[in-house]
C-alpha cells in the first residue's frame, strides 16, 4: 500500500468517525460510556484530522505531479518532463481519478468550514454537516477504488522499467483556461452540497420543524443562502472559462458536447432554485423550492458522471476508457431517497399550512404580478433544465444502441422556452400595472418594427432581437431606478439583481450576434499580401519555419513540429493590431493556436494551418473567422459576476438558529 492510499484510507476513517460522532449527538450521546468519553466530544478534532489527511494525500499527488514521478501511473498518464509547471499542476483534475479526488477534497474543505464556523450544538447544523460527511465518505471511495496512486508499472502491462519520460497531457488541455475551467465547476458542486444537506434535513425535521428551539420554517434557505450564491457565481465562472477555452481551441465559444450541457443543465436548474428561494422567502413553494435545491446536487453529481465516464462520446473524454457506474448509481439512489423523503413528506402533511399555505404576503390577482413573472421565470428555467436532461439521458440510452441524438435537438426545443424566458424578463423589470402595459406595448412595438422592418435574417432572429432589447430596456431602467434609494449598502442591493440580469442580456445578445460570423479559408501567394474578410484585411508579415523539439523519452521519440505565422489586422486601411497564430503536430492531433484581434465590434480569429512553401512557389494558408459580438458577450459574462458579489458580501438575512 502506497502512502498516498494510506492517507486517503485514514481521511475515510477519521471522515466515518465524524459521522458517527454527529449521530451519537444527535441522539443525545449514548449509553455507552465508552463512546461517549472517546467519540462524542472530539467530533471537532475528528472533521479536522479528516482535512489534514486528506489535504495531505492531495499535496503528495501535486507533488509526484510536479517533481515528474513516473513511477505514479497518474503522473506518467497526464504529464511530461518538458511540461510547463502549472500544467503539471492543473493535471491533477484532468484524469477520473484526479478530478474526483479534488471534488472529495472540496466537500471535505467545505465540511471543515462548517465545523468551525457553526459547531455541532445545535441539531439542525448536525444533521447537515451529518450528511456532507456521508456523501464525502461515499465520493472518497469511489476515489479509492479508482487510485490515484496506483504504480506504473503495475497499471501498464509490458512494462519492466519505470519510464524515463510521461505521456504528456493532452495538447488541448495545454490552455490557460483549463487551470480555471474545471475547478470553476467542481467547487460550486461541493458546496451546493451544503444546499441538498440543509433542504434534506429541513424535509426530514418535518418542513417545518426546524431545530431543538423551532426558530423557523425559512431557517434551512437562510442558513444555506451563501453558499448557493458563492456557488452559482462559481458555476457561472466556470462556464465562462469553459467557453473562452473553447473558443481558443475549436474557434466555437459553445459546442453541444455531453460535457458542457450538462454543466449547463445543473446551473439553469441552480438559477431556477434561487428564483424559487426568494418566493420561499415570503412564504411561497414551500415544498418545491427544497425539490429544486435537492435535485441541483443530484444533477450536479450526474453531471460529474457524464462529464468523467466517457459514457457518451465527448470532447471532454481525453482519453478516458473506463466508466464510473457508481457514480450513476449514486445519482439515482440520491434522486430516489431525496424526492422520495420529500414526496412522503408533502403527502402526510398535505393538509399543513406551513407547507401548503402559499398566501403569504401577496394579495395581487393580476395576470402579470410579480408573483406570477416568478412562477413563469422558475417554470422555464426548470423546462430548459429538462430539455437537457432528456437529451443527455437519451444520448446515453441510445448509445448501447449504437444511436445518438442530435445536437439540433437542443436549439429547436430550447429556442421557444429561451425567447419566452428572456420576454418574460423583460416584463417583470416594470413593476406597477402602469408601467407593465407601457413595458408591454414598447416590447409589442419592437417586436412589429424588426418583423417588418427585417433588420436582420430570418424571423427567428428578428424577434429574438425585439424581445432581447426590451429585456434590456427594462433591466436598465431597474438599474437607475433601484440606484435613487438611500445608502450605498441598500443601493448596491437592489441594484445588484438586475445587472445580472442586464448581463444575461448582454451574454444572449453577443450570442444572437456572433451567429453572423464570417469564415474563409484564405490563400497567401506572398509576403506582406492582405487578403480581405468581412471587411477587415488580413496581412502575412512572416513565417517560422518548422522547429523540431525532440522528447527526451525513448518510448516517445517523436517530435513536435511548430510553424508560426505573423498576421496584422487592418480596418478601412488603419492598423488595428499584429500577433502570431501557430500550428503544431503533437501525438498526431494538429493544435493551432490563433491570433485573436479582439475588437470592440468584433473578434477577428486568425488560425494558421501550417501549409507554407516559398520554393518553389509561395503558399501560405489560413483560417480567418470574423465573430461579431463577443466583446459584448464577454462584458455580459463580466457584468453577471459583479451583480452577484455585492449580494454575497451582505446577505439578505442571517441564520437563526440557537446554540
Amino acid at each position: 500500500m502506497t502512502i498516498g492510499d494510506s492517507l486517503l484510507y485514514l481521511t475515510i476513517f477519521f471522515g466515518i468517525l465524524s459521522f458517527i460522532s454527529l449521530i451519537l449527538r444527535d441522539m443525545n450521546y449514548s449509553g455507552n460510556a465508552i463512546l461517549s468519553k472517546w467519540i462524542v466530544p472530539h467530533t471537532a478534532a475528528f472533521i479536522r484530522a479528516t482535512a489534514i489527511s486528506m489535504t495531505a494525500s492531495v499535496s503528495l499527488l501535486i507533488y509526484y505531479l510536479v517533481t515528474s514521478d513516473f513511477s505514479m501511473h497518474y503522473v506518467w498518464q497526464y504529464t511530461s518532463r518538458d511540461l510547463p509547471l502549472i500544467y503539471k499542476i492543473s493535471a491533477f483534475w484532468t484524469g477520473e481519478a484526479g478530478s474526483l479526488m479534488f471534488l472529495s477534497w472540496v466537500i471535505v474543505v467545505v465540511m471543515l468550514w462548517l465545523s468551525e464556523q457553526h459547531g455541532h450544538d445545535n441539531r439542525f447544523v448536525r444533521r447537515v454537516q451529518a450528511i456532507v460527511i456521508l456523501i464525502g465518505v461515499v465520493f472518497l471511495a469511489i476515489t479509492m477504488v479508482l487510485s490515484p496512486f496506483v504504480g506504473t508499472l503495475d497499471a501498464v502491462d509490458g512494462l519492466s522499467e519505470i519510464p524515463e519520460d510521461g505521456a504528456g497531457l493532452n495538447p488541448l488541455l495545454v490552455n490557460i483556461w483549463m487551470v480555471f475551467h474545471p475547478p470553476g465547476v467542481f467547487i460550486p458542486y461541493g458546496i451546493l452540497l451544503v444546499v441538498f444537506a440543509s433542504a434534506f434535513v429541513h424535509i426530514l425535521d418535518g418542513a417545518g420543524n426546524v431545530d431543538d428551539n423551532d426558530n423557523g420554517r425559512w431557517e434551512w434557505e437562510t442558513f444555506s443562502r451563501p453558499y448557493a450564491r458563492l456557488a452559482w457565481i462559481l458555476l457561472g465562472a466556470g462556464i465562462v472559462t469553459g467557453t473562452m477555452w473553447s473558443y481558443e481551441v475549436w474557434e466555437n465559444y459553445w459546442i453541444w458536447d455531453p460535457a458542457f450541457t450538462s454543466i449547463l443543465m445543473t446551473w439553469l436548474l441552480f438559477t431556477a432554485y434561487l428564483h424559487a428561494a426568494s418566493m420561499y422567502q415570503r412564504g411561497r413553494l414551500g415544498m418545491f423550492t427544497p425539490l429544486l435545491a435537492m435535485n441541483c446536487f443530484v444533477l450536479s453529481v450526474y453531471s460529474t458522471y457524464i462529464i468523467r465516464s466517457g459514457a457518451i462520446q465527448s470532447a471532454h473524454a481525453f482519453g478516458e476508457s473506463s466508466q464510473i457506474m457508481s457514480l450513476f448509481i449514486l445519482t439515482i439512489l440520491l434522486f430516489v431517497v431525496s424526492n422520495g423523503l420529500l414526496f412522503n413528506r408533502y403527502f402526510i402533511k398535505k393538509h399543513d399550512v406551513s407547507i401548503t399555505n402559499d398566501a403569504g404576503e401577496y394579495k395581487e390577482s393580476r395576470i402579470l404580478s410579480a408573483k406570477n413573472t416568478f412562477y413563469a421565470t422558475i417554470i422555464l428555467l426548470v423546462g430548459l433544465s429538462f430539455i437537457l436532461f432528456w437529451g443527455l439521458t437519451s444520448s446515453l440510452l441510445f448509445n448501447y444502441i449504437g444511436a445518438f441524438i442530435s445536437i439540433d435537438f437542443y436549439g429547436a426545443w430550447a429556442y421557444p422556452l429561451f425567447l419566452a424566458l428572456v420576454a418574460v424578463l423583460g416584463i417583470c423589470m416594470f413593476k406597477s400595472p402602469l408601467m407593465q402595459r407601457n413595458g408591454i406595448i414598447l416590447g409589442l412595438v419592437l417586436l412589429l418594427a424588426f418583423v417588418l422592418l427585417k433588420p436582420a435574417e430570418g424571423l427567428a432572429a428578428n424577434i429574438s432581437a425585439a424581445v432581447l432589447i426590451f429585456a434590456g430596456i427594462g433591466s436598465i431602467y431597474q438599474v437607475l431606478h433601484s440606484s435613487y434609494v438611500s445608502g450605498m449598502k441598500n443601493k448596491l442591493r437592489l441594484v445588484a439583481p438586475h445587472i445580472v440580469h442586464l448581463g444575461i442580456v448582454l451574454m444572449l445578445v453577443g450570442v444572437l450576434l456572433s451567429t453572423y460570423a464570417s469564415s474563409e479559408t484564405v490563400l497567401f501567394m506572398g509576403m506582406n499580401e492582405k487578403k480581405e474578410v468581412a471587411g477587415y484585411e488580413i496581412q502575412l508579415n512572416d513565417l517560422a519555419f518548422p522547429v523540431e523539439h525532440k522528447f527526451t523519452s525513448v518510448e516517445h521519440s517523436s517530435a513536435v513540429l511548430t510553424k508560426i505565422g505573423i498576421y496584422s489586422i487592418y480596418k478601412d486601411g488603419q492598423l488595428l493590431g499584429s500577433g502570431a497564430a501557430s500550428f503544431r503536430e503533437i501525438k498526431e492531433e494538429y493544435i493551432t493556436d490563433p491570433f485573436i484581434y479582439r475588437g470592440l465590434f468584433a473578434d477577428v480569429n486568425v488560425r494558421y494551418q501550417g501549409i507554407g512553401t516559398t520554393t518553389p512557389i509561395f503558399i501560405s494558408i489560413a483560417n480567418v473567422r470574423v465573430v461579431p459580438g463577443m466583446s459584448i458577450m464577454w462584458f455580459g459574462c463580466i457584468l453577471v459576476i459583479m451583480g452577484i458579489i455585492p449580494l454575497l458580501i451582505w446577505p439578505m438575512g442571517r441564520m437563526r438558529g440557537k446554540k
